[in-house]
């Protein structure tokens, strides 16, 4: 207990310091309310609507959450099928790097034609901008096996269910959580973005402030999506604490990409 106060000190250090500073700047009115409202007036904002906010939480967090499902399953799938046949990987994976580049704010409008406003739209913007970091992650993961043990697993004639199960996903795991853990927080400014074309959720919320010139509801809005993927990530953090209890991913626990 301890040990996490005395983690949280240098972080609430700064936010006191930087909420100072932004209160100071604009109540001095070197930067003007209308551009930044007061940290006192997005405070409040955000307790005199906590209702509307709260209910588009629940609406954003779980299309994010589907979304980053439904990019974990076909991205772990697809990475796999492209490592273990080398020509699906020369085939596929320049469209995979071209669809990459899109910017989703580009692609949202397309998806409303093809999925309709409505939950459909986000949970695939989601969707979308996770996917990428799990598919590339997976693919790295696998191939980056120790040499060693490759020519062991063949000297033995292993199969390539047990060269996948004992060598390929114990290597792959640090990876595979580091792309989780980028792709986590994506989910979220991916279901933002389906939002404002979508509507619901936080997105909604952010886009009517925006157009009714609430200033300080759109900063209350941001401020609580990013509780969301603070939430979020400190869930994935959890879940990896409790893989790394198991026997096969032991050996991980020091390595810096699984580091907590």
């Amino acid at each position: 207990m301890f040990r996490v106060l005395k983690d949280l000190v240098f972080p609430l250090s700064f936010a006191l310091l930087f909420l100072g500073l932004w209160h100071v700047l604009v109540s001095l009115e070197i930067i003007p309310s209308y551009i930044l409202p007061l940290p006192s007036e997005v405070f409040l904002s955000l307790i005199e609507n906590r209702a509307e906010i709260a209910a588009a939480l629940i609406s954003t967090g779980k299309n994010s959450i589907i979304g980053l499902g439904l990019a974990i399953i076909c991205g772990f799938t697809i990475g796999l099928l492209l490592v273990s046949f080398r020509w699906l990987e020369k085939s596929v994976s320049p469209f995979t790097q071209l669809f990459q580049t899109i910017p989703v704010v580009a692609l949202a409008p397309l998806l409303v034609i093809w999925f309709g406003f409505g939950d459909a739209t986000v949970q695939a913007s989601a969707f979308f901008v996770s996917f990428f970091p799990i598919l590339a992650n997976t693919m790295t993961g696998l191939k980056t096996i120790d040499p060693g043990l490759s020519e062991l697993f063949l000297f033995y004639e292993a199969r390539a269910l047990h060269r996948l199960v004992y060598l390929q996903a114990p290597s792959a795991f640090a990876y595979l959580i580091t792309g989780l853990r980028v792709a986590v927080g994506l989910s979220v400014v991916g279901a933002i973005v389906g939002e404002f074309i979508a509507g619901g959720g936080i997105g909604s919320i952010i886009d009517a402030a925006r157009t009714q010139q609430k200033l300080d509801l759109v900063f209350a809005a941001i401020a609580a999506s990013s509780c969301l993927g603070i939430f979020m990530v400190f869930v994935v953090n959890w879940l990896v604490r409790i893989l790394l209890k198991y026997r096969p991913f032991v050996s991980l626990s020091k390595d810096p990409g699984v580091s907590l």
